[in-house]
């Protein structure tokens, strides 16, 4: 795995890590921390389509 897929694997184990942790310490949820999620799980898609695209798993 490239540094740069690295780095980015580790961005996005920390913003998953984030709002998990928001969504067990707050209670009602606003609209706001379910719009990061959806950012967060579009990201992750992004992330492996790229992957999957580049076949590059070196």
């Amino acid at each position: 795995m490239s540094k740069k897929y690295q780095i980015y694997l580790a961005i996005l184990l920390f913003l998953s890590i984030a709002g998990f942790v928001a969504n067990m310490i707050i209670e009602n949820r606003p609209l706001w921390i379910r719009g990061y999620n959806l950012a967060v799980v579009l990201l992750w898609g992004i992330f492996i389509f790229s992957r999957w695209k580049n076949n590059n798993y070196n």
